[in-house]
């Protein structure tokens, strides 16, 4: 799970959004900012210098960052960290400076949570992940790729360098941290 925190200043009050990815699942295009009551992240209606539909944040998953562009129907282009965004993309890090008309919005946290994978103890699995890792769903049924059952899977978390793994001996003697992957959002 991938999760960006914005903030920024509306009419005296700090609002804080976060963007959640779970790459197990399906997620939407983009996250767009805007004036438009549809906008999945509104800005100030009022802020005639932003466009009704302004901006969008999109997740690359193979690449694991999050991005900003223009929206296509905008008519004034956005702004992160003093360079004007008219076409392509770029690339949002912690404390990057999202302007939007007279809206300024703080990247203020990028964060991966740590997302277990199990691994296929097929050594003849045709699945393509180098470690034969799946998600971990699949713990105490079959594997989708070769058929075994995944009662005594390893565990993989790939959130670590080259990847981590925790052999089913270790579970079984409770030395493992328990790793949550429930979905928590905040408005």
């Amino acid at each position: 799970m991938y999760e960006l925190t914005l903030e920024w200043h509306d009419k005296g009050k700090t609002i804080v959004q976060k963007v959640i990815v779970e790459l197990s699942r399906k997620q939407p295009p983009s996250m767009i900012f805007g004036r438009n009551p549809e906008c999945n992240i509104i800005l100030n209606p009022d802020d005639t210098t932003c466009s009704r539909l302004q901006a969008e944040i999109i997740f690359k998953s193979q690449e694991k960052n999050f991005y900003l562009r223009k929206h296509t129907k905008a008519s004034r282009p956005a702004i992160v960290d003093s360079k004007i965004i008219n076409d392509g993309e770029v690339l949002l890090c912690e404390g990057s400076l999202i302007s939007l008309g007279k809206t300024e919005i703080r990247v203020t946290s990028i964060s991966q949570s740590l997302q277990y994978m199990i691994i296929c103890s097929n050594i003849k699995c045709l699945n393509p992940h180098p470690h034969h890792a799946l998600d971990a769903k699949y713990l105490y049924q079959h594997c989708p790729w070769c058929g075994s059952f995944l009662t005594d899977a390893a565990t993989y978390l790939p959130t670590l360098p080259e990847g981590f793994l925790i052999r089913p001996i270790d579970m079984k003697f409770g030395n493992y941290s328990q790793v949550n992957l429930g979905v928590s959002s905040q408005n």
